[in-house]
Formats: structure tokens, sequence, C-alpha cells
């Protein structure tokens, strides 16, 4: 038989019970909310134990980086998964980690820049030691939290690009203000001669080889005024994109057929966009040259333009099978003259960059050597189509 004092040593604990059983409950939920979050944020979280290096962290970012589940990661140690994962083991090798537990240093953190499946990242990564959270842990975890930067890094390179653009712009209409005036006037002077002394066949070819030579320089003035400033050009019209790249097909196909080049174009009818043609028209003519220029013993350049209507984007695709480029040339084919051309002047390209800039696109390259290039512009719709 219980007594009333039983009653209530039963319901104390009843009481204590409870209440252990809600706050089990409670860090339950905080421990579902924790892992939630772990595995929906971008930055790679990664943790091991300081001892075993056995990994006991390994969320989504770490799946898609190191191209390997979660399950089969978890339990491995750091050694055993850098043996079995290349990729792993060049950013692991990147970092100051056993250099850290060697040194008993208990944060760092580092940039570096990793190659994973064989594409260049750019990463930002925390290292810190973990304290224990119990007596009743054996060791301290290791915590690695990264996030990569490339995208960023990328864009700063641009924005530096952008700079340097500017400021070689401003230098160039400066100089082609200075300088077109008195050849201008050079080149009036020599029409004139030429035209008197028409006879003498001997100066006769001199005064040609030096008005030729005139028109060079002239014309590298056009491109550096172009450059500088690729919005003097035309007020924007309604105009097919279409249209325009047949149009500019049509006014290489002379040089292509005399270069062996076959230009297959790909694209289908466009409405009509509010654009300035003339931009677009000189950025289809550098890239249209160069190609046809890049395969001296023939070839194929394919046009193909995509309406992406979702995105509400344009994406024009130039793809020569020419001589290509080296990762070297590559990085430079933008850069102010630039070229490895013997008559080039290095700012045919640049300018392309500039116009295609100014409408909002970009302009990717890809290309191997001895096997070709391809040029993909990317435009966003204009606002007004019809």
């Amino acid at each position: 038989q219980l007594k009333t004092g039983d009653y209530k040593e039963i319901d104390t604990l009843t009481k204590t019970f409870t209440g252990m059983t809600k706050a089990l409950e409670e860090r339950e939920r905080h421990g579902r909310k924790s892992m939630l979050i772990l595995e929906t944020i971008d930055n790679g979280v990664l943790a091991f134990n300081k001892e075993t290096l056995e990994i006991t962290t390994f969320n989504h970012t770490c799946e898609y980086y190191f191209n390997i589940e979660k399950e089969k990661a978890l339990g491995l140690t750091i050694l055993t998964l850098m043996r079995r994962n290349l990729n792993f083991k060049a950013f692991i090798e990147q970092t100051p980690l056993f250099n850290m537990i060697q040194d008993g240093v208990e944060s760092e953190k580092v940039e570096f820049e990793c190659v994973i499946n064989n594409e260049p990242h750019h990463f930002l990564t925390s290292i810190m030691i973990l304290p224990k959270l119990s007596h009743e842990e054996e060791a301290e975890d290791i915590l690695f939290v990264f996030n990569d930067l490339s995208e960023k890094r990328e864009m700063e390179k641009q924005l530096i690009n952008t700079e340097k653009l500017k400021a070689v712009g401003q230098l160039a209409a400066s100089f082609a203000h200075e300088i077109r005036n008195p050849l201008t006037t050079i080149h009036g002077f020599m029409q004139l001669f030429h035209e008197l002394e028409a006879k003498e066949s001997e100066k006769k070819a001199h005064y040609e080889l030096l008005l030729k030579e005139i028109e060079r320089v002239n014309g590298i003035i056009q491109e550096m005024l172009d450059m500088a400033n690729p919005r003097r050009t035309n007020e924007p019209k309604h105009v097919r994109i279409d249209t325009l790249i047949n149009e500019v097909v049509l006014l290489f196909e002379q040089k292509a057929i005399s270069s062996n080049v076959i230009i297959d174009v790909q694209i289908d009818e466009t409405p009509y966009f509010l654009i300035n043609d003339a931009k677009l028209r000189q950025v289809f003519m550098n890239i249209v040259k160069n190609a046809i220029e890049a395969m001296e013993s023939g070839g194929e350049l394919l046009i193909a333009l995509t309406l992406d209507k979702k995105n509400q984007v344009m994406k024009i695709v130039f793809s020569d099978t020419g001589i290509g480029m080296s990762d070297e040339t590559l990085k430079k084919v933008s850069t102010p003259f630039f070229t490895t051309k013997e008559t080039g002047t290095g700012l045919g390209l640049m300018t392309s960059y500039r116009i295609i800039e100014e409408l909002g696109g970009t302009i990717e390259v890809e290309s191997e050597e001895e096997m070709g290039t391809t040029f993909i512009l990317t435009i966003p719709f204009p606002s007004t189509v019809r």
C-alpha cells in the first residue's frame, strides 16, 4: 500500500522524467535544425577527430567539390580519403593542416588556388580546433569551413581590366585627336602631288606606297577611337540579328573562298531588336575576319545563334577550325595592342569586348592549339522587341 509521501515522490520523478524528455526533444530539434543549416549553406563544412583523423562531418558542398557521397566519406580518415580521392588530396595539400596539428595552432585562415575536377578554383578556407563539449569526448575536432571565391576573383579581374580599358581609351582618344589633323594635311598634299606627277612612274609608285601607309595609320587611329568611345557610333534602330550576321558573312564571302574556308550559318529568323547595329556589325566583322585569317590552309567557320526567351538573352557562337591559341595567348586575347599577326594592331578584339560590355553582355573564348577557337557572345535582349 502506497503512502501519501510515496505519491509525492512518484509525482516528482514523473515531472523530472517529463522535463528530461522535453530537454532531449529540444536538443534533438536544435540538432536537426543545425544539420539542416549545415546541409543547405553554400560553404563547404568538414570536420574530423584530431587524434584519429576520422571524418565526422561532411556536408553537401564537400560532396560536390570532392565528388564523393557523404556516407562513403564519414568514418574514413583524412589520409585514407586523400589516397582515394585526388580532388580531396589536392585541396588538403594546399592547406597548413598538418603543420597546425604539429605546432598546436588553434586557428588559421588561408586563401589558395586549387584544381578541382580539372577546373581552377580559388578557395578561402578557415581551419580551427573545436573545444571538447564534454569530458566524455576523447579528443577535439578540427573544423574546415571553405568558400569558393572563383566568381568573385574573376569579377575583380574584370573590374581591373575595365579600369585599364578606360585608361587606355583616354590615352587613345588624346593620341588620335593630336595626330589626325597633320595626317589629314599630309594625305591631302600627297594626293595633289600624285595627280600633278602621274606620268612619272617611279615617283608615282613611291607616292602610292606613301598613301597606303598613311591610310594604314589612319585605320589604326580609327580603331583606337572606336576603342576609346564605342558609344559614338550610330543610334539604335530596329534590326534582325540574323540579317546582320548574313550581311557580314556576305562581306567576307570572297575572302573566305580565296582562303578555302567554308562558312556554315545555322541561325533561325530572329525578331526585330532595337539595338545599335553598327556596334554589333563591328564585333561580328572582327571575329569573322580573325577566324578566316586563322585558317590559312582552309577550314570551316560555324556561326550559330540561339534565343533564350526564358532568361531573355541571345547567344551567338563563332567556332572555327583554325590554328587555335595556347593558354598563354588566350589570357591576353583582350589585352590592348596584343596580336599574333604581323599586320595586326591588337585593337580589334579589345574593341569588341568593350562594345559587348556596353551592351550588357559577355564574350567567352575557348581555344585549343591546332584544333580551333570558339567565341561565345551572350547579349541581353534589348528592352524593345517587335
